[in-house]
């Protein structure tokens, strides 16, 4: 289970780090009017965009491992973990607002992936 739970903690972080990679990158090329060839092609050759999709190919490759030892129904969850992870990470490296209802929000998925730990 050691095993698997690190697979999934590894997922979860890749994740973070995917989001994270993904956001910078879209800051540099601003709104997104439209999603025409070549404004897919401009993202598409940034780096930060790039590694973001790097992440997440890795990220689904290490998924597929960790799937295939536990039920989804214990690890699926786990991944809100990745969503806390981003909401903390976000408003720190990025200074995105972190307001009652956000912190609230991200303690609750915390909660619920430590409920499923105990399961």
């Amino acid at each position: 289970m050691t095993k698997t739970l690190t697979l999934i903690g590894i997922c979860v972080a890749g994740a973070i780090l995917a989001q994270m990679f993904l956001k910078l990158g879209l800051n540099r090329h601003g709104p997104i009017e439209s999603f025409s060839l070549t404004t897919m092609i401009r993202l598409s050759r940034d780096p930060l965009i790039l590694a973001a999709v790097a992440f997440h190919s890795a990220t689904g490759i290490l998924w597929i491992g960790a799937l295939s030892r536990v039920d989804l129904s214990f690890a699926y969850p786990l991944l809100t973990l990745s969503v806390a992870g981003v909401a903390l990470v976000s408003s720190v490296a990025l200074n995105e607002p972190m307001n009652l209802s956000r912190a609230i929000g991200t303690l609750l998925a915390i909660a619920g992936a430590w409920l499923v730990l105990r399961s």
